[in-house]
């Protein structure tokens, strides 16, 4: 595949439901959520809180937390 051929990333702004700052998401390509690693269990806990993406903060936060969301 050539460069032509490859989907193009889109980085939409978003504003993290948690703490509202503002920040760049990828949902139509790999985003940088990919590279933070979030236990299945706390992942899960994201999604039924949260309605939308977290920032890196937030989300780095939570990944490297021994509390409860």
């Amino acid at each position: 595949m050539n460069n032509s051929e490859m989907p193009e990333k889109i980085n939409e702004p978003a504003q993290c439901p948690r703490c509202g700052i503002e920040f760049s998401c990828s949902p139509s390509g790999k985003c940088w959520c990919y590279e933070v690693f979030v236990s299945p269990d706390k992942l899960s806990k994201i999604n039924e809180k949260y309605d939308r993406c977290l920032c890196p903060a937030c989300l780095n936060e939570i990944a490297g937390s021994a509390e409860e969301i």
